[in-house]
């Protein structure tokens, strides 16, 4: 099969290598990486002001994406959590003392807060992992199901869209 581009490089660099060159060292750039004093593998951001807003951080899913994300991205991750039966911040600990790591108790239903958090951080881009997953409690509790899966994905949607129609 075709090898994948790697996308551990520059866009320059990585017309020049497949993926399993970059994970083997053998990648063109891997030399020209390790020369400027940064690990191969790791995408380090020269401007520290970028930032990432993560929703449902605190949950299986969002966590390991938050820990790896600051594992190897050199960005702040505002992380948004309602911290409800799916979410503890025992899935965050291994990042509880990372400077770059905000966690923020809240819900993506709350429309002020989001917007707030929109405006005051500025990220570049929201990733959603928010949700209510366990089918049993669909059954017990539908409307909390709603609420969260479709109403505050909504209102997190409208929300990203007027942050970014505000941007120039």
């Amino acid at each position: 099969g075709q090898a994948l581009s790697c996308r551990v490089h520059s866009a320059r660099a990585r017309a020049r290598c497949s993926r399993s060159d970059s994970l083997s060292g053998k990648c063109p750039s891997s030399a020209a990486d390790g020369a400027a004093g940064r690990p191969v593998g790791r995408r380090v951001r020269e401007n520290r002001s970028m930032h990432v807003l993560v929703t449902g951080g605190a949950g299986f899913i969002g966590a390991n994406f938050v820990v790896d994300w600051l594992r190897n991205i050199d960005e702040v991750v505002i992380n948004l959590d309602k911290l409800t039966y799916a979410g503890s911040l025992q899935n965050l600990v291994s990042v509880e003392q990372d400077s770059r790591h905000v966690f923020i108790k809240g819900d993506i239903g709350d429309k002020d807060l989001v917007a707030r958090l929109l405006k005051e951080h500025q990220p570049r881009a929201v990733i959603n992992f928010a949700a209510e997953s366990h089918v049993d409690r669909s059954i017990d509790t539908p409307f909390s199901f709603i609420q969260t899966n479709i109403v505050g994905t909504a209102i997190l949607l409208d929300e990203a869209l007027n942050y970014y129609k505000k941007l120039s």
